[in-house]
């Protein structure tokens, strides 16, 4: 098949630390054919036993970057990779993307996990932790699933997802997953972005814990490709979170005009873009800032309010 390129987010994680990105992962330095043991800190399998069957495979047959990718498929269910997220269950804000590439007519499937076994593999006895629905596209098992439609299925047979997305055959497009761990399990959840589409925050299902991306062969008409992995630190917990009655931001989403108002004066404000680069920083000095953001191209921002020494990132649409 033809390679496509595409340009619309390089989405590297923005990080506001020092170090290494935590995953960093385009599949181009593994030999063709399953993972198996060329990663085993990345890349492990449901059973926890890794095995050819269920590994993800690496492939030439398309690429978002370099030459390879990796591929589920074709089913029945056969491959089931977990993508180790290494359980992480403090607070902070972390940022999951890759690319996806599904054929025209093929299924794609993949749901989130809460903690992993030792192993790698499905936790909770080998039952797995589900911290999200089904989050399948083209989704042939509902009587209402059709190609080009994703959706959130609480079971994968119902007619209609719990909420749903757009995407493109036959083309590489962006999934960008934005993880919240706050000290309240109320205040936790995550956000995924689809192309240009962010659905609205989910709460995890199950426990408050970042342990893996399940990546499933749901049946026989199973075919995907995932690109230029990317897993990173977005807000640390370095320092301490402002409280959510401490401030408010809006309109969310946003046209021209953005509002923060707090309690106290604020120290500094920084807007992020989701290529990691400040779009704008001014230190107001007051409890209401009236931001023009008219200029702004549509998309995803991550706007960081700071006060003393409290930090809080919160994200906005355009």
């Amino acid at each position: 098949m033809k390679k496509f390129f595409l340009l619309l987010f390089a989405f590297t994680c923005i990080s506001l630390s020092t170090e290494a990105q935590l995953i960093e992962d385009s599949f181009d330095t593994y030999n063709l054919g399953p993972v198996l043991n060329q990663n085993l800190a990345v890349w492990a399998v449901w059973s926890g036993s890794n095995n050819a069957d269920e590994s993800i495979a690496v492939s030439d047959e398309v690429s978002n970057s370099g030459t390879n990718s990796g591929f589920i498929g074709t089913g029945p269910g056969p491959q089931d990779a977990m993508l180790i997220l290494q359980n992480i269950d403090e607070v902070g804000v972390y940022e999951l993307s890759f690319m996806m590439y599904i054929p025209a007519g093929r299924t794609g499937y993949f749901n989130i996990q809460g903690q992993t076994s030792p192993s790698g593999g499905a936790g909770n006895g080998g039952n797995g932790v589900f911290n999200s629905p089904n989050l399948v596209f083209n989704n042939t098992a509902s009587p209402n699933g059709t190609p080009g439609l994703g959706g959130a299925y609480p079971g994968i047979a119902d007619a209609d997802p719990a909420y749903s997305w757009s995407y493109p055959e036959d083309a590489w497009f962006p999934i960008s997953i934005v993880f919240e761990i706050a000290e309240q399990a109320s205040e936790s959840g995550w956000t995924m972005t689809v192309g240009e589409t962010t659905l609205d925050r989910q709460p995890f299902d199950d426990d408050q814990v970042i342990g893996a991306i399940d990546f499933f062969a749901l049946d026989a008409n199973n075919e995907y490709f995932i690109d230029d992995v990317l897993f990173d630190v977005v807000a640390p917990n370095s320092v301490e979170e402002l409280k959510l009655d401490k401030f408010s931001v809006y309109p969310n989403p946003v046209s021209d005009l953005l509002t923060i108002e707090t309690s106290e004066l604020v120290d500094e404000i920084t807007i992020y873009n989701l290529l990691g680069s400040a779009v704008l920083n001014i230190n107001p000095d007051n409890q209401t800032s009236v931001l023009d953001l008219s200029s702004f191209s549509f998309g995803m921002y991550l706007v960081e309010v700071r006060i003393d020494d409290a930090i809080k990132t919160i994200k906005i649409t355009k």
